[in-house]
């Protein structure tokens, strides 16, 4: 009959340890995709897709790009918290990060050249009660942006309805549409926007290098969770032998 205790007990005591080697192994592929991310980021902003290139190709990688916005199929995607480490000038667009709901303005930017494909830029982040103040541009200029996978609605979150203007996740498949696109276009982050000086004091919260590195659930986390089911996997074999020694 211990035989039979020591199998019963010997499934919790494996079943932490498992855990605490899935957290492990979490652990170290965030640590490598912050890194790789970090790389792609804070090196020198590489040319917008071309010949066989895609914008997919240059996903988390700094990227300078000449064209236009339009405005005209701007979308205001919320209500969402202001970013943690965005810009923090202007004249009221912004608030205090995490404290304050708006909006993320997203809009579609045509590339200089007939064959390059329009993204979905993320300008940057205003507060709700100055909605009515988001910045306009006017002809080409040079912008540097992030590309980025689309967003995941959470399963609580509502449905988009285009037809009112109402846009609660970031889908690009919808937006796409919506912008009348025959492709699903690329969501990208905006860093820079040569524009900006056209529109002194009028700026958007936009998100950081930061920000972009920045998980839900940071690498600390999985340390911690992986300590805890290895304490817990050691001290039920510690259990487990002075039970049935």
């Amino acid at each position: 009959w211990q035989w039979i205790g020591r199998a019963v007990f010997a499934v919790p005591v494996c079943g932490t340890f498992y855990l605490g080697m899935w957290q492990m192994r979490r652990y170290q592929e965030k640590v490598a995709e912050i890194q790789a991310r970090k790389n792609g980021l804070t090196g020198t902003a590489v040319d917008s897709p071309s010949g066989d290139q895609t914008w997919n190709d240059l996903l988390l990688q700094r990227v300078k790009v000449k064209g236009k916005y339009r405005h005209d199929l701007e979308m205001l995607v919320g209500p969402r918290s202001a970013p943690t480490g965005g810009t923090s000038s202007g004249s009221g667009l912004m608030s205090t990060p995490g404290r304050d709901s708006g909006f993320y303005v997203v809009t579609p930017f045509e590339p200089t050249g007939a064959t390059a494909e329009v993204i979905l830029v993320n300008r940057g982040w205003v507060s709700r009660k100055f909605t009515e103040l988001v910045p306009l541009t006017t002809g080409e200029f040079e912008i540097e942006v992030v590309p980025i996978k689309a967003e995941k609605p959470g399963s609580m979150a509502p449905p988009n309805d285009p037809a009112n203007g109402t846009w609660f996740s970031l889908n690009t498949t919808e937006m796409s549409a919506y912008a009348s696109l025959p492709y699903t276009a690329t969501l990208a982050e905006l860093l820079t926007d040569t524009s900006d000086a056209r529109n002194p004091g009028m700026k958007l919260s936009k998100k950081t290098v930061d920000d972009l590195t920045t998980f839900y659930v940071m690498p600390e986390t999985h340390l911690a969770y992986m300590a805890t089911w290895y304490s817990l996997s050691f001290l039920m074999t510690i259990g487990t032998y002075y039970r049935f020694k």
